[in-house]
């Protein structure tokens, strides 16, 4: 399919066009470059800017949540991270178990018997579609297991 740039006015159009879309990319990779870079350097204020530049990458707020909790050793200023992070992807055993680690230094048992259930049963899920995914070039099709 040919389109006609007969006109200057359209050649310009196309130009300002491609140039935004360049331009819009070019920042957003940036962007997510800078909030890797940042995410890999252990200090809060460029775990928090890491956290903001990605906001939906739920490492950045993990990596924020262990620092609080192993670094500044206040559990209660990482269950927000802990938490944002579980909801951001919460199919990740790791975010769970450090969520319900959090919960438990601070005695909520509640919370705590929550998140480690969470945890639990990721990793039972996970296990039982790994035993399932390895027995199917094998064992035919896949039938219930008690």
């Amino acid at each position: 399919m040919n389109i006609p740039l007969n006109s200057p006015g359209r050649k310009w159009l196309v130009a300002i066009i491609a140039s935004v879309l360049a331009i819009a990319y070019v920042g957003r990779a940036a962007t997510l470059f800078a909030a890797t870079w940042l995410g890999s350097r252990m200090e809060l204020a460029s775990l928090e800017r890491a956290a903001r530049l990605d906001s939906g990458n739920a490492d950045y707020r993990n990596h924020l949540g262990r620092y609080y909790d192993l670094v500044v050793r206040d559990p209660a200023s990482a269950i927000g991270p802990f938490s944002a992070a579980v909801q951001l992807n919460p199919h990740s055993a790791r975010y769970w178990f450090d969520l319900a680690n959090a919960y438990q230094v601070l005695g909520d048992t509640a919370n705590q018997t929550m998140a480690a259930t969470g945890s639990i049963l990721l990793m039972l899920i996970k296990s039982w579609v790994t035993r399932r995914i390895r027995a199917w070039p094998s064992a035919g099709p896949l039938k219930p297991t008690p």
